[in-house]
């Protein structure tokens, strides 16, 4: 690969900047100018996107590393109720990538700067021995009215955002190369799609904020089971919810089927989906049947002795899935790869997948029904 000089690779980066009325980027600065409002208040947030750890180049080129990575940012401003204003890249690079590869990057993230009215202002450059992405979204919401992880009560409802499962099975299906021979006459486009290129629920939160009163929220990165149990630890409560109630995408449905994979042991675990958990008091559950979008209450929140997520399996036991979902210190190798889930069209059953026994001990009373 031809040297290019990290000047010249900004400068060209430099020409995917929009003009923004508030944002004053001097040409050859180091740092860009926001003007405030009064009113509103600044919400900021980092996320990292690492070759080896959160993707890899066998299955997503490099404009879907753009567009993940700024989602996957976009997502926590999500979270807030916040609306984007502009974000910075600290872009690590290996000596594969010349000027035309990082500009695919780049150009990644041009649908989401299309829908948000946003663009890069922004950043820092450096060698390195992989891809690495780590981004700074910069957004803003009203004054003392962002939303929070805390705030949840007893019997408030749980409600997701979207479908569950796609970004899950997709990881199985570029894993499991005999899996994906066994589907090859379904229609699997959707799955990939929401896997490369999920979007974050900037628009949709903003119509849900302004109907209900949402009194926890979180965004589902790590998994449904561990993201809902850091709502249940930092809140003190537990929280149940059932299999029958999660929302699966018709494109999923083959997967679980000949797969032999049971709803829940897919979307407990399916990690990357971006979908918003929330909760809202009963008595605004209603109120989301005139929204236009996407949402659905899967549980609800309960006493209990300690705090943990129960669910009801669709067979009438329940497992705890406090833990289901990708932890990066616990994780043993690179990559969001979920744990690898049993082919009960050849077995039957799998020890790997044994009922907590923590599920058997009744140390807080049986918890609630479900909505």
């Amino acid at each position: 690969m031809a040297f290019f000089p990290e000047d010249r690779l900004i400068e060209e980066l430099l020409s995917f900047f929009r003009p923004h009325n508030r944002i004053k980027l001097p040409p050859g600065d180091d740092a860009m100018t926001i003007s405030e409002i009064p009113v509103m208040e600044m919400v900021v947030s980092l996320d990292a996107f690492f070759e080896g750890v959160h993707f890899k180049r066998d299955y997503m080129d490099l404009g879907d590393i753009g567009h993940k990575s700024l989602a996957a940012a976009l997502s926590d401003l999500a979270a807030t109720g916040a609306l984007p204003l502009t974000y910075l890249v600290n872009l690590e690079l290996p000596p594969d990538l010349d000027v035309e590869k990082v500009k695919e990057i780049y150009r990644g993230y041009e649908g989401l700067n299309d829908a948000y009215c946003i663009s890069p202002s922004g950043g820092n450059v450096v060698r390195g021995d992989r891809i690495s992405l780590v981004t700074t979204v910069i957004g803003e919401v009203e004054k003392d009215s962002a939303l929070k992880r805390t705030g949840m009560a007893e019997g408030d409802v749980v409600v997701v955002t979207g479908d569950l499962g796609r970004p899950g099975a997709a990881l199985l299906l570029y894993e499991k190369k005999e899996l994906r021979e066994k589907l090859s006459n379904f229609d699997l486009g959707p799955i990939f799609e929401k896997f490369k290129k999920p979007w974050p629920r900037i628009k949709e939160i903003q119509n849900i904020k302004r109907e209900v009163n949402i009194t926890s929220i979180i965004d589902i990165s790590d998994g449904l089971g561990i993201d809902l149990y850091r709502l249940a630890r930092l809140n003190g409560f537990s929280i149940v919810i059932d299999e029958s109630r999660l929302p699966v995408h018709p494109s999923v449905v083959p997967l679980l089927e000949i797969g032999g994979i049971s709803t829940w042991e897919l979307i407990s675990e399916s990690g990357e989906e971006y979908e918003l958990l929330f909760t809202v008091p009963e008595e605004d559950v209603k109120k989301l049947e005139n929204l236009q979008c996407e949402l659905t209450p899967i549980g609800r929140v309960v006493p209990g002795f300690r705090p943990r997520v129960v669910l009801k399996k669709k067979d009438g036991g329940e497992v705890d899935i406090s833990q289901r979902g990708y932890d990066h210190r616990r994780a043993d190798k690179a990559g969001p790869v979920p744990r690898q889930f049993p082919d009960r069209s050849k077995e039957g059953g799998d020890s790997r997948f044994p009922e907590d026994r923590r599920d058997r001990e009744d140390r807080g009373g049986p918890p609630r029904e479900a909505p």
